[in-house]
């Protein structure tokens, strides 16, 4: 699918993404899907605009992390899910049916089999997010660390999981880099933080703007 772009010409999002399995092959050859991913203006956070530019970011920094062949794979993924239904979502909650988290993971569970291990990290990717505003910018430290020990249960063994996809999506954009520091404090006895290269708490926009013009 190709869309225009603001100066001009047309952008191919699918090539852009550069899909490396079927599973991905499949999500960028369905039009819908695709359209989701070029929803978007810059807002604070993202100052990109479009998801599929997040999402290429995202995808940037998995590649830093040098982990196993099956891990990236499956944060490559929620990398292209995550984010992709932000145009269906009611504003103004961070958690009910309409959430873009938990339509990413219906669209997933309807279109794919054997993702089982990663739907519930496509659904609650913002949770994290949402517990250090409860503890920082609402004033409810005890709601705040219920949300992050709820977050615990229902990821288990596959916190760790959770912790690199949102490293990788918090290191973008101009996104406040303060709540994966927290979140990294609290998981500190248990999984070893992620090392933060000088100069990557934001994607390198020369070559994501050389990529574009490729």
């Amino acid at each position: 699918m190709k869309v225009q772009v603001e100066k001009g010409g047309l952008i191919d999002i699918p090539s852009m993404l550069g899909p490396e399995t079927e599973q991905e092959f499949v999500l960028l050859g369905d039009e819908e899907f695709v359209r989701g991913l070029d929803w978007g203006l810059p807002r604070y956070g993202h100052p990109e605009g479009k998801i599929y530019l997040h999402v290429l970011e995202v995808l940037s920094n998995i590649d830093l992390l040098g982990v196993s062949d099956d891990l990236r794979w499956k944060l490559r993924i929620i990398a292209l899910l995550h984010d992709a239904f932000k145009h269906r979502e009611r504003k103004g909650t961070d958690r009910n049916g309409s959430h873009h988290g938990h339509l990413a993971r219906v669209y997933a569970e309807k279109r794919f089999s054997g993702l089982d291990d990663i739907l519930d990290l496509i659904e609650w990717h913002d949770e994290a997010y949402f517990a250090w505003r409860k503890v920082f910018l609402q004033g409810k430290p005890d709601e705040g660390l219920k949300r992050l020990e709820r977050l615990e249960r229902i990821m288990g063994m596959r916190m760790e999981w959770y912790y690199y996809f949102f490293w990788c999506d918090t290191r973008t954009g101009d996104k406040n880099p303060a709540p994966l520091i927290w979140f990294e404090k609290k998981l500190s006895d248990r999984i070893p933080a992620i090392a933060h290269p000088k100069g990557t708490m934001a994607f390198a926009m020369p070559e994501l703007d050389k990529r574009l013009s490729g």
